[in-house]
């Protein structure tokens, strides 16, 4: 009877709290986040070719995880680009954003296109160029 209880209390819990290992994908970032400088385009992020140098291009998915006050507590690279400068670029702006208070380790998954022709890199949908990817 008590190993019956004590499963009740565990299923009952985790209906209550909810997922605690899926990204936000329903929320619109520009309500979340309040302080969001783009990443740059790292000078370092180029190759030799016979016809000159040329600017890489890579995708690079961040997960994002903010604390209850709205702080980031850690960026990690969950798709990377394949080269480190794109995916340092990437984390580094993230570390710096600022989100409303909420839940605490709530994250989002924030796809960053880096284009050669483009000075900036391109942030996904729902920021103008800003969002994030569902949790696989």
């Amino acid at each position: 009877m008590r190993r019956l209880a004590g499963i009740f209390i565990m299923l009952y819990s985790l209906v209550c709290a909810g997922p605690l290992c899926v990204a936000d994908t329903t929320a619109d970032l520009r309500n979340v986040f309040t302080y969001m400088p783009p990443p740059q385009y790292p000078p370092e992020a180029s190759e030799r070719r016979s016809n000159g140098w040329r600017r890489i291009e890579g995708r690079t998915v961040c997960r994002v995880s903010l604390d209850a006050r709205g702080g980031v507590t850690a960026v990690r690279v969950i798709e990377s680009s394949g080269n480190k400068a794109l995916d340092s670029a990437a984390t580094e702006a993230f570390r710096s954003w600022r989100a409303r208070p909420g839940r605490s380790g709530r994250f989002f998954d924030i796809p960053v296109k880096f284009l050669a022709e483009s000075h900036s890199p391109q942030l996904p949908g729902n920021l103008g160029n800003l969002g994030h990817t569902p949790n696989r």
